[in-house]
């Protein structure tokens, strides 16, 4: 529905108004129409409706008695925003802009609508004429063209009603015109007679005298019976003067005259006599024929002779104000140079003004507390986070100076702070800027705060000290905080000393790598000897240095603790040792302090040599075991064979519990072997590109084979793109799938699924078994651990199998995980990086 607002709109409805057609009675034209419509669309409704503001009201309306509805509802309304097209509804349940319309879902239930838009000669879409039906149709041509004719046909009736309504109201009109003119001549002589005003009535071109009011027959000096006489008969002395002339012209111009201070030369009393007039010649009209002239006049004798006097005066005043003008001329030009400046000074003042709040606007946007003081550390100026510092209002921050007791100033051991030793003070009695002053307030409400502040003193142009500039901020969090850390860091420095760590920091900036006593013992050097960071680069093993380069770059530039273990050649003796050495990058907020990296290095050499030793055992034993055990192999294989010979149930199931247990034992063995390679280094990755769309489908082929006692569910996977050691990873797959077996009740659920997310592929195998304690979770992937419970005294296990699965997955750049709730199951997790295809 149109904006009823809008101009366009405004304008239609001034249109539609000005037919008087709104709520007039039925008229047989235009119901002969409606019911040709309804005939020739086969309808069982037609309607000529008006479309006003609120409503649409029905001129004629064939097949319904309703003669008007809301415009919210209306059809029609939505028919004239387009004037030039019929608008065709097939069937308004199916239409979104009818379908819950009260005339479609009630009374009358239209469900077939046709409009054409009454379209007036000045283009306004004033309604329309429709056709409606209860059911679903569509129009033929011949319908349509018929249905836009009768549309011109009701604007014709329409615009013909228009103009008979006017023609009868001219008529009308000119009938009450010729009254009141038979009526207007008699008051019209009345209304002379009566005037205040002298006014004369002359008819004819001889100005033949019809009426003169007694003001006009005192200001002539003459009688009454003048009247009826032409008027050079009744004032002959008329004759030749310009007021008596101008007469005449009207007859020719038909426009009025108007005479200003004319002089007329008049007989009064006897007397001849010069008088002023100031009169409106005005043309009398009858049946659009000049017919006389109406004359008004106004003596003004009196103030023309003065006005006259008045000029005299004037001549003389002017002769007198010449000497005045070139005078005034000097002075206009000193004022207009006046004007100039002072224009000059309100641009100057609203540019500064305009500077002062933009000044302000930044100042207050800043995120230091500034202030300004004079010369004598009176404070002139604050900004908006220098008063939330201090708690304080601008009217009273602005009645202090930088010493007032109110700020209670104190340095940082808590005695007073002398007036002398105040940074402002220093600026303003140096001359020089003071960087980082540290020193204690207190606030409005009494609370101590610690404040940084820089102050800057300000010079005037001829170098006079004038004042100065502090900018502060509220540093108490943060100083506290390192207060904090550095007892903190001596309670570390006394705990690195029990634990015979060596420390070490570089600075971020110059790169100066200081190292403690500790340190230089562990690499060799004396202790009085410096160490720079080349010496320790140096002195790590080229196995190791690239990754230990690596290492601390992430952790420089992600904040990640930097840990790892590595050998590294003494100085002198040239011996290997190894050590276990931690970093981290400190962010150092007091003072804008510049960042470090700083961390522990110990002597782990002896542990190292531990386990060589143990995974030197490890395997010697595996290996010295493999031997029997394949004699063991042979045997129990031998054994079966005769069982199946002689058909000996009980030896045969012998052999198979045999069986089991030497592969069982062949599983421990290549498991402590794999451990051993692992922790000497030794462990091989055979790379391939391959799909682990393939390889978890090998892995379901062995797990639905060999997998009886759960249900194992496999999710379908995409391509996924690896480059990996294949074996080991389905090593690693089958290890979590076994796992989940073992530490799992039967009959229950095993998910196995592999999805791609951050160009990483995600393995993740959930059971729904015993779950793991959140205090074992942090080394369930260490050598040799195992979780400690009642429900692990019957699982069996050596504890390497999640250890070999860490050590394969870190060793492909992957990470590895375990997510668990005791008593919920556990999903056990690890990524490998995605190749480009």
């Amino acid at each position: 529905m149109a904006n009823s607002n809008s101009l366009d709109e405004q304008l239609r409805l001034q249109s539609l108004y000005s037919y008087n057609i709104m709520d007039s009675g039925e008229e047989k034209d235009f119901d002969d129409l409606t019911e040709l419509a309804a005939y020739i669309c086969d309808t069982p409704i037609a309607l000529i409706s008006f479309v006003d503001t609120n409503r649409q009201w029905f001129k004629s309306h064939f097949g319904i008695d309703t003669i008007q509805t809301d415009r919210c509802h209306s059809f029609c309304s939505d028919a004239i925003e387009n004037p030039e097209a019929l608008m065709e509804v097939e069937d308004a349940l199916e239409d979104v802009r009818f379908q819950n319309n009260a005339l479609v879902t009630g009374s009358p239930d239209i469900r077939f609508y046709a409009g054409m838009p009454l379209v007036d000669e000045q283009g306004y879409a004033l309604g329309s004429i429709c056709v409606i039906d209860n059911k679903p149709r569509k129009l033929n041509d011949v319908q349509k063209k018929a249905l836009r004719t009768l549309a011109r046909q009701v604007v014709d009736k329409l615009s013909l009603r228009k103009r008979l309504t006017q023609l009868e109201r001219s008529q009308k009109d000119n009938r009450i015109l010729k009254e009141n003119n038979k009526k207007s001549e008699s008051n019209f002589k009345n209304v002379i007679e009566q005037s205040p005003v002298a006014i004369i009535l002359f008819r004819g071109p001889d100005l033949i005298i019809d009426t003169a009011n007694a003001p006009m027959l005192e200001l002539l000096d003459k009688g009454s019976d003048i009247i009826g006489l032409p008027l050079l008969s009744a004032i002959p002395e008329l004759e030749g003067q310009p007021a008596y002339n101008l007469l005449f012209d009207i007859y020719h111009s038909g426009k009025p005259v108007y005479g200003n201070e004319t002089q007329v030369i008049l007989k009064r009393n006897g007397e001849t006599k010069t008088a002023y007039f100031n009169f409106t010649y005005t043309p009398l009209y009858e049946d659009g024929q000049i017919v006389g002239i109406i004359d008004m006049a106004v003596e003004i004798t009196d103030q023309v002779n003065a006005k006259l006097a008045l000029q005299q005066n004037e001549y003389e005043l002017k002769k007198r104000n010449k000497d005045l003008i070139s005078f005034n001329e000097e002075l206009v030009q000193l004022n207009e140079k006046l004007l100039e400046t002072e224009d000059k000074l309100k641009k100057s003042n609203i540019e500064l003004f305009q500077s002062r709040e933009r000044l302000q606007t930044i100042l207050d946007i800043v995120g230091e507390g500034i202030g300004i003081t004079d010369e004598k550390g009176n404070i002139v100026y604050t900004n908006k986070h220098n008063r939330e510092i201090f708690k304080l209002d601008e009217l009273s921050m602005l009645t202090l100076n930088n010493s007032s007791p109110q700020w209670n100033n104190r340095k940082l051991d808590g005695t007073p702070l002398s007036d002398d030793e105040h940074p402002i003070t220093v600026a303003i009695r140096t001359g020089n800027p003071v960087e980082n002053y540290v020193f204690l307030v207190d606030n409005q409400m009494g609370d101590s705060i610690y404040l940084r502040m820089n102050t800057t003193p300000m010079k005037a142009q001829d170098g006079k000290i004038i004042g100065a500039i502090g900018s502060f901020a509220d540093i108490t969090e943060s100083y506290l905080l390192h207060q904090e850390v550095m007892d903190k860091e001596e309670y570390l420095s006394m705990a690195i000393s029990s634990a015979n760590l060596g420390t070490w920091r570089i600075n971020a900036k110059t790169k100066e790598f200081t190292a403690s006593a500790r340190l230089k013992e562990i690499y060799g050097f004396d202790a009085d000897v410096e160490m720079p960071y080349d010496a320790i680069v140096s002195h790590i093993e080229d196995s190791h240095r690239d990754k230990i380069f690596e290492a601390i770059d992430i952790a420089i530039h992600s904040g990640e603790v930097y840990e790892m273990e590595y050998p590294i050649i003494r100085l002198h003796d040239k011996k290997i040792r190894w050590v276990h050495a931690t970093g981290k990058l400190y962010q150092n907020s007091i003072n804008n302090g510049i960042p470090h990296f700083s961390g522990t290095i110990a002597d782990i050499t002896e542990r190292k040599m531990d386990e060589q030793r143990r995974s030197d055992f490890i395997g010697m034993v595996s290996h010295e075991l493999r031997n029997p055990l394949s004699a063991i192999s042979a045997y129990a294989y031998l054994l079966g064979k005769r069982a199946d010979k002689n058909n000996d149930q009980t030896l045969n199931d012998t052999a198979s519990k045999l069986t089991r247990q030497i592969k069982r034992m062949d599983a421990m063995i290549n498991g402590f072997l794999e451990t051993a390679r692992l922790g000497e280094g030794k462990i091989q990755l055979d790379k391939t590109k391959f799909d682990m769309a393939d390889l978890v489908r090998l892995a379901e082929e062995e797990s639905l084979a060999t997998i009886t006692s759960h249900q194992v569910i496999f999710a379908p996977v995409e391509f996924t793109p690896v480059h990996a050691d294949k074996d080991k990873i389905e090593q690693v797959i089958l290890n979590f799938i076994n796992n989940a077996v073992k530490y799992s009740q039967s009959e229950t659920v095993i998910n196995i699924a592999c999805v791609t997310e951050n160009n990483l592929a995600h393995i993740y195998v959930t059971d729904q078994g015993m779950g793991i304690p959140q205090k074992d979770q942090p080394y369930i992937f260490d050598r040799f651990y195992r979780v400690e419970s009642e429900q692990m005294q019957h699982k069996k296990g050596f504890g390497i199998g999640l250890y070999i699965c860490k050590e394969i997955i870190e060793r492909h750049n992957g990470k590895i995980g375990v997510k668990s709730n005791e008593g919920h199951g556990s999903t056990f997790w690890f990524t490998l990086p995605i190749t480009a295809s």
